[in-house]
């Protein structure tokens, strides 16, 4: 379990950098503060699933136990994984930018 963890903190300082990122490029550097709650994911761990909120918004979940354990889900409602958004597992991080709204997988031009 402690290597999952790992992976969803890992998971989780990605979008951060990523979201910052976005908002830099789109608003310039200092235009925008991301160090507060706007840009930053934290991580919450309840029974079944891994929550990566970015500020107060829950953005992914991520299923810790059974055949779908690690994979990266979007959100439903708060607390609800939407199944019909799948981002990858948390081992294909780098195939996808988490910078916008949803994550967007990356192409060749864009890795």
């Amino acid at each position: 379990m402690d290597e999952f963890r790992a992976k969803v903190e890992a998971f989780a300082a990605t979008v951060t950098r990523d979201m910052r990122a976005r908002m830099a490029a789109e608003y310039g550097v200092g235009s925008v503060n991301c160090g507060d709650q706007t840009c930053l994911a934290h991580v919450h761990y309840g029974a079944k699933y891994a929550r990566v909120d970015v500020g107060t918004s829950g953005k992914y979940m991520i299923p810790m136990f059974g055949p779908d354990a690690g994979k990266i889900l979007g959100v439903k409602g708060y607390g609800v994984p939407h199944w019909g958004y799948i981002y990858g597992t948390l081992g294909t991080i780098s195939d996808y930018s988490w910078g916008s709204y949803r994550a967007v997988r990356r192409t060749a031009q864009t890795a």
